[in-house]
């Protein structure tokens, strides 16, 4: 993973100020967002991605920058320990809070019910569209039973036996 910070000069506001974005790399795939700070061009070294200068305003910016590597980081190593997959747009996502939630094992079930309804009297019996609804009731109640969640996602069920 490269992380750098990068000045998005077309986005100058009426101060002459520009704000600062990261961009992430991980195998040659960019992600980019902005930080929500701001700085003028001439005090940004952007070999280095940091602000020149020894005030207040610079040191607290430099800090920032520097957490925010740091944080991106962290995300990194932590969806390595977790085995998950690693992409930019990923570690982008966890440090905006970005939640992304895949199907449920119950959603995917109501779709399928909704999906055998619509077809009623066509493709399917009345009885065949109750034996459905029943079925997914059980799950429902196998699911609060076994795990007790409301509902699991489909990509984090274990196919391991035992």
């Amino acid at each position: 993973m490269h992380v750098s910070f990068q000045l998005k000069k077309s986005k100058a506001d009426e101060l002459s100020r520009v704000p600062i974005y990261v961009r992430l790399t991980i195998n040659g795939v960019r992600s980019e967002f902005s930080i929500k700070r701001s700085v003028e061009p001439p005090k940004w070294i952007s070999s280095a991605g940091v602000v020149k200068g020894n005030s207040e305003e610079c040191k607290s910016l430099n800090a920032f920058l520097a957490t925010v590597r740091l944080r991106l980081n962290e995300h990194y190593r932590a969806l390595l320990e977790n085995k998950q997959t690693i992409t930019a747009e990923a570690i982008k996502n966890i440090y905006l809070g970005i939640m992304q939630r895949g199907k449920t094992i119950l959603e995917v079930f109501e779709y399928h019910n909704r999906q055998v309804k619509a077809l009623l009297n066509k493709d399917y019996s009345f009885g065949t569209y109750e034996r459905y609804k029943t079925a997914l009731g059980h799950t429902r109640e196998f699911i609060e039973w076994k795990y007790r969640v409301a509902d699991l996602e489909v990509n984090k069920i274990d196919h391991t036996l035992g």
